[in-house]
């Protein structure tokens, strides 16, 4: 499970156009368009909520695995897949940002927690000497 300080700082060039924009951003939310300056998310809590999704496809599940940089609720966490799927200018800003910090974007999905299914069936996987048929088995 990532801790936020071992993702703080992968991606500064993007949080800093997240934090240039930001300005746009509580405009835009006066009139609706955007989540509230206090639910701003960092480009590595982009990435994790992201892989996360793919990889295990259950919110309340990531909501009590998986550590972002800040406390998020379930209903957050909804919400910023929500507008990262269906709102065109947050999608936007999100490919920006994620598109300026590739390397970072690698080393973090390299953390993300495996998926139940994976849990369990390495779970029943209990040789202390695998064979290349056990393996076999677990694809």
């Amino acid at each position: 499970v990532l801790q936020p300080s071992e993702h703080d700082g992968l991606c500064e060039e993007a949080d800093s156009f997240s934090r240039q924009s930001s300005g746009m951003a509580s405009v835009a939310h006066d009139h609706g368009f955007l989540p509230s300056r206090s639910e701003e998310w960092t480009v590595e809590d982009d990435v994790i909520l992201i892989s996360s999704i793919i990889n295990a496809g259950d919110i309340d599940f990531i909501a009590k695995t998986v550590k972002f940089s800040k406390k998020y609720t379930i209903s957050q966490l909804e919400k910023r897949w929500f507008d990262l799927l269906y709102d065109e200018e947050i999608n936007s800003q999100a490919k920006k940002r994620l598109s300026q910090c590739m390397d970072g974007i690698e080393k973090l999905q390299k953390q993300i927690p495996l998926s139940l299914a994976e849990t369990f069936m390495m779970n029943e996987f209990s040789a202390t000497h695998p064979t290349w048929d056990d393996f076999e088995r677990l694809l």
